[in-house]
């Protein structure tokens, strides 16, 4: 069945308010566009795709979209959560038979990190990528109908996986580094600059050195 990917984001002049203490409000701005440029390009990279979608933000998201060849939906809940369940009924209404969830902070994202998320889905199961702390959800491929409640927020890997078996759903778990990942807090910071993955124009806005 056809595949579409959706990412949530916020205006970047919202977005990456907890690196306060570590980047200014310029660079936090650029780093969040920064990041959802990565996060487009190597998710359109990845086979085994149809539909590519953004959710959320303002018209310099829309432009950013538009450039990158997505589409661009304005938000469409409350919050985050109701604003996706929502998108991914858009995705359903185009054709798609899963949709992939995907965060737009994860600077190590890489093609083929998506296409090993998207492989292992099938109707039925929902797949699931825990941040690397546990705690939160960084990928959620699940049926584009009937999705009901989502739980993006903290603790929601564990509230995914209970609600989508109490629908059903086989839930297969995934460790996927670059999807793991992501930059929330200024400690992800160093944890990143240590990483050699850190792309160079991230590690350059950040003050980060190179390994």
């Amino acid at each position: 069945m056809r595949l579409h990917i959706l990412v949530p984001t916020k205006r970047f002049d919202e977005a990456k308010q907890r690196l306060a203490p570590a980047l200014d409000d310029h660079r936090r701005r650029v780093l969040s566009r920064a990041m959802l440029t990565g996060v487009l390009r190597a998710a359109a990279r990845a086979g085994g795709a149809g539909g590519r979608w953004v959710v959320g933000g303002d018209q310099e998201v829309a432009d950013l979209c538009a450039r990158e060849g997505w589409a661009w939906l304005p938000e469409l809940g409350r919050d985050l959560n109701e604003t996706l369940v929502r998108a991914v009924a858009r995705c359903a209404a185009a054709g798609a038979g899963g949709v992939l969830i995907l965060p737009a902070d994860l600077p190590l994202l890489r093609a083929a990190d998506v296409e090993t998320v998207l492989a292992a889905w099938r109707p039925g199961r929902a797949v699931l990528v825990r941040s690397r702390d546990g705690a939160g959800t960084n990928a959620l491929v699940l049926p584009a109908a009937g999705t009901g409640a989502l739980w993006f927020g903290p603790g929601s890997a564990d509230l995914h996986r209970g609600g989508l078996e109490a629908r059903g759903l086989e839930v297969v778990e995934m460790e996927v580094p670059g999807i793991a990942a992501d930059l929330d807090v200024p400690a992800d910071l160093a944890r990143l600059a240590a990483d050699e993955r850190f792309p160079g124009d991230l590690r350059a806005l950040v003050g980060a050195r190179t390994p």
